[in-house]
């Protein structure tokens, strides 16, 4: 989730925390998640932290969901649990 500005840049949404704990209560197993948003989840327990995917660009979506972790580039952190 996030919204997606003219230049494609992913841009921080309120309320990511409920909406990561919810989603995983309904079964969601990976989350895509601007990386401005990342200082405002540092509550989530590790076991859900560990499926956050961020994202900084709507660009790097389709690497990101269609490559290994270890193929992805310097400037965008992905932490996926296998």
């Amino acid at each position: 989730f996030g919204e997606i500005g003219l230049t494609g840049e992913v841009r921080a949404v309120v309320s990511a925390e409920q909406r990561i704990r919810e989603s995983y209560k309904l079964g969601f197993k990976k989350f895509l998640v601007p990386v401005s948003n990342k200082k405002h989840l540092s509550d989530l327990p590790k076991e859900i932290l560990s499926k956050v995917i961020w994202i900084k660009n709507i660009k790097e979506l389709p690497r990101l969901l269609f490559s290994s972790p270890a193929k992805t580039s310097k400037n965008v952190e992905v932490s996926v649990e296998a």
